[in-house]
């Protein structure tokens, strides 16, 4: 009976560095209530998941008790090398096997029950033979990982299994061993900070109202959890709480680029102290104006630049987004280049088109919204446009346009005749794609 086996199914996940002040966390590596598919490695067989007994749900393993046969159930191997202790223990069911008759005392037992382990995978070492009877009730077993008679606790090759065997044939009837709810617990040293997240707010970016920044943090799995969460803004102390808020007050004393470093830090001995992450967080409350320094005139066909400057009081996020609108004589919109993004404020840029707009007179105006959404002070800053006739025909096709006629043709009129070239009405003309450039 020495080398018996006892069929054990685990799954073990362990850390792997040991801290010298991280305190000692126990926790559930593995458990099985044979509920589900067969877990164990062993080739040996005789052992099954049955629905005959079960402790918790509707199904144990079970094997049976017989003369010559030694079924098994085998486990590993497993890495016990980081754990300080471990527990096994599981439900059984189990009534030994009796003589009936000589050579030896009638009711002296003839089986055993037995849990076994290996440190090589092919050397198993039986400290347990359990030759009692569970009463054919379900009975409560546990055996200390780190004792004398398990010896494994550093090892990071472990083997488990769970065996039954009966060495004669002049026996009362066993019906042999059912295992039920296994489980698996190992003490480890938690060094595994907590990890923390933050919300209501995007690094990097510029808000025009309050702002509240929240945390929330969790530990890793099995780990001692979480004691605190700490922030510190602007380069102040450290400051415990789980949100900081950032105001954004209408005078305006409340615009700034904030740094926010936050961490949190876990149970585990003097704690293991996540390494501090930092959020960047703008707010600018002051609104934009826009210039149009520079009055512009075109020759049609050919390109506009269209010269302007968005002024953003700082502290702000250095760009904003540019609509450029133009305007007939009548104060109609008719033609619009953008929104343009990121574009830089402080800084003299234009606005460049190919011009098809009829011949006259124009207004441009530039409206912005910087980086934390402030619209720009009205009114718009603005300018004059001029669209004016030139020598030559169109650049693409080198006809004569409305430029080179005297006088306007009627309204409406869709073409005319002109030295047999086709005129267009450019009153009716619909304007196309325009970009922008620095």
């Amino acid at each position: 009976m020495k080398k018996l086996l006892l069929g054990l199914s685990l799954v073990l996940l362990l850390f792997a560095v040991l801290g010298a002040t991280a305190a000692a966390q126990a926790s559930t590596l593995f458990s099985d209530d044979y509920e589900g598919a067969v877990k164990w490695n062993s080739t040996s067989s005789n052992w099954a998941i049955v629905t005959a007994y079960a402790h918790g749900g509707t199904h144990s393993a079970h094997a049976p008790s017989q003369a010559g046969m030694v079924p098994m159930m085998i486990y590993g191997p497993f890495d016990l090398s980081t754990a300080t202790a471990a527990t096994l223990s599981f439900e059984l069911i189990y009534t030994a096997p009796r003589y009936y008759s000589p050579p030896s005392p009638p009711g002296a037992a003839c089986g055993s029950f037995a849990v076994g382990y290996s440190t090589d995978g092919s050397l198993f070492t039986v400290p347990i033979n359990f030759t009692g009877d569970t009463g054919g009730s379900w009975a409560p077993f546990s055996y200390d990982l780190n004792s004398v008679s398990f010896p494994l606790v550093g090892h990071s090759q472990v083997w488990f299994a769970f065996s039954t065997a009966q060495s004669s044939v002049f026996a009362t009837y066993s019906q042999g061993a059912y295992v039920d709810d296994l489980t698996l617990t190992a003490t480890v040293p938690d060094t595994t900070p907590p990890t923390t997240t933050a919300t209501g707010a995007v690094d990097g970016r510029w808000y025009r109202s309050a702002v509240t920044v929240e945390f929330a943090a969790s530990d890793n799995a099995g780990g001692s959890g979480v004691a605190y969460t700490e922030y510190a803004l602007d380069g102040g102390a450290w400051t415990t709480d789980t949100s900081v808020d950032l105001p954004a007050p209408s005078d305006h004393s409340g615009d700034l680029l904030h740094t926010v470093l936050y961490r949190s830090v876990d149970n585990a001995g003097t704690g293991n102290v996540e390494a501090t992450k930092t959020l960047t967080v703008g707010i600018d409350t002051r609104k934009p104006t826009t210039k149009a320094p520079y009055a512009a005139s075109v020759v049609r066909y050919r390109t506009a630049k269209l010269y302007y400057k968005v002024l953003d009081t700082g502290p702000n996020g250095g760009t904003a987004t540019v609509t450029v609108k133009i305007k007939n004589s009548a104060n109609k919109v008719v033609k619009t280049l953008g929104p343009y993004k990121g574009k830089a404020v402080s800084r003299l840029l234009a606005a460049t088109f190919i011009c098809r707009l009829a011949k006259g007179s124009y207004r441009f105006s530039v409206y912005a919204t910087d980086a934390a959404g402030n619209a720009q002070v009205l009114p718009a800053g603005s300018n004059g446009f001029t669209a004016k006739c030139g020598g030559g025909g169109r650049p693409e096709t080198g006809r004569p346009h409305m430029c080179d006629i005297e006088g306007p043709p009627p309204c409406g009129q869709r073409a005319a005749s002109v030295a047999g070239h086709r005129l267009e009405d450019h009153a009716h003309t619909r304007e196309s794609s325009g970009h922008m450039s620095a």
